[in-house]
């Protein structure tokens, strides 16, 4: 295809309309062969004629797919390696650097709740050593050491537990958009909300940490209203929801949970 001339998003819209006249929609596997065949990030015909049915029903829910192709396309920053080299601080070579971006983001009498697995929970103190043997952390400071879930059972990630936000994290949902267009995404949004961290979730997803302390709440929905109108998962919408751990190992394949921008100048 590259012999032929054809540009990256010529040579996906080509694949995908040929695998889904077969019968098989296979935008994913037509993505990561376009991605392999040129080393280049692109973004699928999302707003053309031809739309694959999961981008339908995200085109129904309100994503403004012009806007995301405007966002990358346009995007003064590059992507992920250009994100990991504005980082201020860097802590790959050191042993501890979970813990110590863990007490560089909360204040350092609070406690956090932390997970090995999702189904568990447990408040620890912020300054707990090997914090990265937790994969999940919610990005908020709870009340107390549990309180009452919906089913009325007590729990230390119970909603109830959580009463105001530090951080808002956004991480995607989306196969269409590679690494380098999340990170294009996650820098706009920068724009808008201090970014103090980004770290990879060990599986499709690039997570931004938007520090929102000093925020009304109606100022934070606006901003993550925006950012899902843009192609951001609405699962973090709730207070209470574990993201990935910076610097941890993923328990399900091991991976690591990298963190490829650190701003800890932006928390006050």
């Amino acid at each position: 295809m590259r012999k032929a001339s054809f540009t990256a998003d010529e040579a996906f819209s080509l694949l995908d309309q040929i695998t889904t006249a077969r019968g098989k929609t296979r935008s994913r596997e037509c993505t990561e062969v376009v991605q392999n065949i040129y080393k280049a990030s692109f973004v699928s015909r999302l707003g053309n004629a031809f739309k694959p049915s999961r981008y339908r029903k995200a085109i129904r829910s309100g994503v403004d797919t012009d806007k995301i192709r405007g966002i990358i396309n346009r995007s003064p920053y590059g992507g992920l390696y250009e994100l990991w080299e504005k980082s201020p601080v860097r802590m790959e070579d050191e042993p501890d650097w979970t813990d110590k971006i863990i007490q560089a983001l909360f204040p350092s009498r609070s406690r956090l709740c932390v997970g090995v697995v999702k189904e568990s929970s447990n408040i620890v103190p912020v300054n707990t050593k090997g914090i990265n043997r937790y994969q999940l952390i919610v990005p908020n400071i709870p009340i107390g050491e549990e309180a009452l879930k919906n089913d009325g059972n007590p729990s230390p990630r119970a909603k109830a537990n959580f009463d105001g936000r530090r951080f808002l994290v956004i991480e995607f949902d989306r196969h269409d958009l590679l690494f380098d267009d999340q990170a294009a995404i996650l820098i706009h949004l920068a724009g808008f909300a201090p970014m103090a961290l980004v770290v990879f979730s060990g599986g499709k997803s690039l997570h931004g940490w938007y520090y929102v302390a000093n925020a009304s709440e109606k100022e934070v929905v606006k901003f993550f209203e925006y950012a899902v109108s843009i192609g951001v998962d609405p699962a973090t919408k709730t207070i209470n929801q574990y993201v990935r751990m910076p610097g941890a190992r993923r328990s399900d394949n091991g991976a690591l949970q990298t963190v490829y921008y650190f701003n800890p100048g932006v928390v006050k």
